[in-house]
C-alpha cells in the first residue's frame, strides 16, 4: 500500500483543493439557486478527496500493514491507467471552459471526448449521445431550472443567440 499511498495523497489533496476552487469561484454565479449544484458537486468532490488524503496518510505514517495482507490490498486496489488521468484532466478542463466556450459549445466537445477516452469508438453512438445529451442539458438548465447560462461561442458564430 505504501507505493500507492502517496500519489493517492496527492490526488486527493489535488481534489481538495480543485473542490475549493470550485467552491470559491461559483460565488459568482447568481444566487437563483444557480450556485446550488456547483458548490454542492465541490463538497461532494472535497469530502472524497479529504477522506482519501486521510486515508493515505494513515497508511503513510502507520505503515501497519502486514506483508501477507499488503499483497491482497495491493491487489484489490485499481492501477492507475492513463484513461483515468485524462478523464480528469478533461473533466477539469470542461469546467474552465464552460466560461468562455459557453455551456452548449463545452459539453458538445466534452461529451465526445470523454467518450472517446473511456472506449466508445463508435462514432454514430457518440454523435447521438452528443447531441441528445447536450439539448437535453441544455434545455433543462435553461427552461426547467431557469438558470441563466453563459454566453455561448457556437451560438454566437451561428447567430442563435
Amino acid at each position: 500500500m505504501s507505493e500507492k499511498s502517496a500519489p493517492d495523497l496527492l490526488i486527493g489533496l489535488g481534489l481538495a483543493g480543485l473542490s475549493f476552487a470550485i467552491f470559491v469561484y461559483s460565488r459568482h454565479y447568481a444566487s437563483n439557486g444557480a450556485d446550488v449544484f456547483p458548490r454542492g458537486i465541490a463538497v461532494i468532490i472535497g469530502l472524497f478527496g479529504l477522506t482519501l488524503s486521510i486515508r493515505s496518510a494513515y497508511y503513510l505514517v502507520t505503515k501497519k500493514v502486514r506483508s501477507s495482507s499488503k499483497n491482497n490490498l495491493e491487489a484489490a486496489l485499481p492501477e492507475v491507467r492513463p484513461e483515468m488521468i485524462i478523464a480528469m484532466i478533461l473533466s477539469i478542463v470542461f469546467v474552465g471552459s464552460v466560461e468562455w466556450l459557453g455551456f452548449t459549445t463545452a459539453i458538445l466537445t466534452f461529451v465526445p471526448l470523454m467518450s472517446w477516452v473511456l472506449g466508445v469508438r463508435n462514432w454514430v453512438l457518440i454523435a447521438l449521445v452528443s447531441v441528445i445529451f447536450t439539448a437535453a442539458a441544455t434545455w433543462t438548465f435553461a427552461n426547467l431550472l431557469a438558470i441563466r447560462l453563459p454566453p455561448d461561442l457556437l451560438g454566437s458564430f451561428l447567430s442563435l443567440q
